[in-house]
């Protein structure tokens, strides 16, 4: 998913006539013991209410309703399970008073029970060309065609030709790096004193945002492979790494440097028992005799 969840649902929270409350699962995640005790008083002040009915908007959900809780796990503490079930508890049933929006960029590490107390699901994909086009107008609109009422002056040349061929070199970018290249160009107006905004200050404005924009993904990008790397660190690429000690290992290497012992002096035994024999040899009266006798035997 990319950004435009929290849009989707301002415009839905507009169109339905309902107010709406934005809360952060970080936030939530965030207050530990005192998560439940805050989740219950927004639930019940949302029951009492008479008037309007209410949007909640929980963005970066996965932060307190993901996967774990039936698992011992030190990223999930006993503070975030009594805030999902918290969450659950309030969600168990229909209501008439509220309804829940959940935004998240990774619904796979969500909480079973969670995704079966969701009703529709959407994904949010970059915007194709005459999204962007849309996009542009809109936005264009916002931030800079009211320059004029500064005294500046917007080139004749800057027309719905212009932001078509503008839309197809932004293709690929998300609604929210659109509507900042739109604002940068107001800033950009604002900050060097120009009393005109041609098209050429606008393709630099564009091309300094686009060269931004794919070197913040390449970055992205090479901290993913760094990270799906690092699960792969061998004892020989990593001189800080240290297998936990196992006794059973440490025995059998304890026994096998006995027994290589043993071995060696063994025959160094033999070794000492042949040189003394050659010795006692030697010192015999009958050397030459023995030696004879030795050279007679092997030539048989």
């Amino acid at each position: 998913m990319v950004p435009g969840k929290t849009l989707f649902a301002k415009t839905l929270s507009y169109h339905s006539n309902f107010d709406y409350i934005i809360i952060n699962g970080g936030d939530v995640s965030a207050l530990g013991i005192h998560a439940s005790v805050e989740l219950n008083k927004i639930f019940d002040f949302l029951k009492r209410r008479k008037n309007k009915k209410c949007i909640i908007f929980i963005d970066e959900a996965e932060a307190f309703l993901r996967k774990g809780r039936n698992e011992s796990s030190i990223h999930f503490s006993e503070s975030l399970r009594n805030a999902l079930a918290t969450f659950l508890y309030h969600t168990g049933s229909e209501s008439k008073k509220y309804s829940i929006i959940l935004a998240t960029n990774c619904k796979d590490i969500l909480d079973q029970a969670v995704i079966d107390r969701i009703d529709e699901q959407y994904n949010f994909h970059n915007p194709n060309i005459k999204e962007i086009q849309k996009m542009l107008t809109m936005y264009f609109n916002k931030y800079v065609y009211p320059l004029k009422k500064y005294n500046i002056t917007i080139d004749s040349s800057i027309d719905n030709e212009y932001i078509h061929n503008l839309s197809n070199k932004l293709c690929g970018l998300s609604g929210r790096q659109i509507s900042k290249l739109c604002l940068n160009i107001q800033s950009c107006v604002f900050g060097s004193d120009t009393k005109v905004v041609t098209k050429e200050l606008i393709n630099l404005i564009t091309a300094w945002h686009l060269s931004n924009s794919l070197e913040q993904t390449n970055n992205q990008n090479v901290n993913k492979k760094k990270q799906h790397s690092s699960n792969y660190t061998s004892s020989d690429d990593n001189s800080n790494f240290k297998l936990k000690d196992n006794p059973n290992v440490h025995k059998k290497k304890n026994e096998q440097h006995h027994n290589i012992t043993n071995i060696e002096q063994e025959h160094n035994k033999k070794e000492n028992d042949e040189n003394s024999k050659n010795i006692n040899l030697n010192n015999t009266p009958n050397h030459d005799a023995i030696k004879k006798k030795v050279l007679i035997n092997e030539q048989l």
